[in-house]
């Protein structure tokens, strides 16, 4: 590929890469818009108020030209994964430990075991910790047995004028 095909290539992936952008913005508010108006007709549908969740139903509307639309609410999911401080069970959100605020272990009693599992991940520093902890012929062993393919990433950018 010369030099000018793959700057018409990058240019015109900048050039879709933003209209995909402005599209996906406008998809986005009109979701919102559709999901309102379907949690709307549900509550009306069945008789749910305003305080209570419409989990677990569903709305189905129809286009001008005889597009489908389906809106499921699901039921709530389950908080995962959850980290011990203590007897503290703390969640993520937005890559920050908070708190429950509630005794989880307690409300589980004698149970916990069997409601719970242990959730085990590499360590943060797992590849600069293998080295330094493990004999030298089960490193590669081991890093190769937590290690899954990656694929590059392409990003455009448009000149600050555009």
């Amino acid at each position: 590929m010369t030099s000018s095909q793959i700057a018409a290539l990058i240019q015109l992936g900048a050039r879709l890469d933003k209209q995909i952008a402005d599209k996906t913005s406008d998809l986005n508010e009109i979701k919102a818009k559709v999901r309102a108006h379907a949690e709307n007709a549900v509550r009306k549908r069945e008789g749910i108020p305003q305080d209570q969740p419409v989990a677990g139903q569903q709305w189905e509307g129809e286009g001008t030209d005889g597009v489908f639309c389906q809106v499921s609410f699901p039921e709530d999911k389950l908080v995962s994964p959850i980290v011990f401080i203590g007897d503290v069970a703390n969640r993520y959100e937005d890559k920050k430990l908070v708190p429950l605020g509630a005794d989880i272990k307690k409300l589980a009693g004698d149970k916990f075991d069997n409601l719970f599992a242990p959730l085990y991940r590499p360590a943060k520093a797992f590849r600069d910790l293998v080295p330094l902890l493990l004999p030298k012929a089960d490193r590669q062993p081991l890093l190769e047995a937590m290690s899954e393919p990656s694929s590059p990433r392409v990003s455009f950018k448009l000149k600050k004028s555009e």
